[in-house]
C-alpha cells in the first residue's frame, strides 16, 4: 500500500523546490533509457514483460527516476510506487528536545522557504529595438502613415526562478491622447514571433500627436485583473510612459521606446 505524507502547505512548496534544485545542483548519475521507450512507458503502449525490465532498469538509474519523474509525475509514481505528497493543513507538535540534526533540518528548510518565498526578478536579456520601414525624418519625427516595427525579446529567468517555474512574459504597452492601453503581451499569438520574441507594427496616425510606447518584462504573469485596472488608471504621458509604467505595483522592468511624434 502507498504511503501517504502530510505536509503544510509552505512544506509542500519546499520539497517541490528541493525536487528541482537537487538534481540542478547535483546532476544525478545512471544511463537514460531511449527516449521511445520513456515515450511508451509513459503511455502504457509497452507489453507488461517489456514494461517490467524498462521499469527495473529506471529502478536502477537515479538520472532515469528523475527524468521520468520530472516528465510524468503520475506514472512515475504509479510505477515506481514512491510515497505521495499531499499538502494538507498540518499541525504544530511541541518536543521536549529536538537532536541537532532535527534543527539543523529544520533551518535548512526555513532558508529554502525564504528563498521559496522571494519575489521573482526581471529577466535576463530582455528588451526591444524599433525598426523604421520609411525614410527616417529625425529624432522621433513622423508623417501621417509612416510604419515602424517593434521587435522585443523576452528574456531568460534567472536560476532560482527557473528552478522554481518561471517563465518569462512581456507585453507592449502604449499611451496616446486616448490614455495607455496594453497593446499585447506575450500569451497572444498575433503579436509573438517566435517563443522568446514579440513582433509588433505600427502606423503612425493621421493626427498630429505624441504615441508612446514602452515594453516591459517580467518572470511570470501578473494578474489580469490587476493589470487592467493599473493601466486604466494610469494617466500617462506619452512622452514619459516608461517613468509611469516604472511606478507599477508589478515586479517588471521597464524598456522605454523612443516616443513617435507627428507634427
Amino acid at each position: 500500500m502507498r504511503s501517504r505524507l502530510t505536509l503544510t502547505p509552505r512544506d509542500a512548496a519546499v520539497h517541490h523546490l528541493f525536487e528541482r534544485l537537487l538534481p540542478a545542483l547535483d546532476p544525478p548519475a545512471g544511463d537514460l533509457p531511449e527516449a521511445e521507450g520513456v515515450a511508451a512507458l509513459i503511455e502504457g503502449r509497452l507489453a507488461p514483460a517489456e514494461e517490467a525490465r524498462l521499469v527495473a532498469r529506471i529502478r536502477q538509474s537515479p538520472a532515469a527516476r528523475v527524468e521520468l519523474r520530472a516528465l510524468a509525475p503520475e506514472r512515475y509514481r504509479a510505477l515506481l510506487d514512491e510515497p505521495e505528497v499531499v499538502a494538507t493543513p498540518g499541525r504544530v507538535l511541541a518536543f521536549p528536545r529536538r537532536p541537532l540534526w532535527i534543527g539543523a533540518a529544520a533551518a535548512a528548510l526555513a532558508a529554502a522557504a525564504a528563498l521559496l518565498l522571494l519575489p521573482p526578478s526581471p529577466p535576463v536579456g530582455a528588451g526591444v529595438a524599433v525598426t523604421a520601414q520609411s525614410e527616417v525624418r529625425g529624432h522621433g519625427a513622423a508623417e501621417p502613415g509612416d510604419r515602424f516595427r517593434l521587435m522585443m525579446r523576452l528574456g531568460t529567468p534567472g536560476l532560482l526562478d527557473r528552478l522554481r517555474g518561471a517563465e518569462p512574459w512581456g507585453a507592449l504597452v502604449q499611451a496616446d491622447a486616448q490614455g495607455a492601453r496594453l497593446v499585447c503581451t506575450s500569451d497572444d499569438a498575433r503579436c509573438r514571433a517566435s517563443a522568446t520574441t514579440l513582433a509588433w507594427r505600427f502606423v503612425a496616425p493621421l493626427r498630429p500627436g505624441t504615441t508612446g510606447f514602452a515594453f516591459v518584462s517580467a518572470s511570470g504573469r501578473p494578474d489580469a485583473e490587476q493589470l487592467d485596472a493599473f493601466l486604466r488608471g494610469l494617466a500617462a504621458d506619452p512622452a514619459h510612459l516608461a517613468e509611469a509604467l516604472g511606478a507599477a505595483p508589478f515586479r517588471w522592468q521597464v524598456h522605454p521606446v523612443d516616443p513617435v511624434v507627428v507634427h
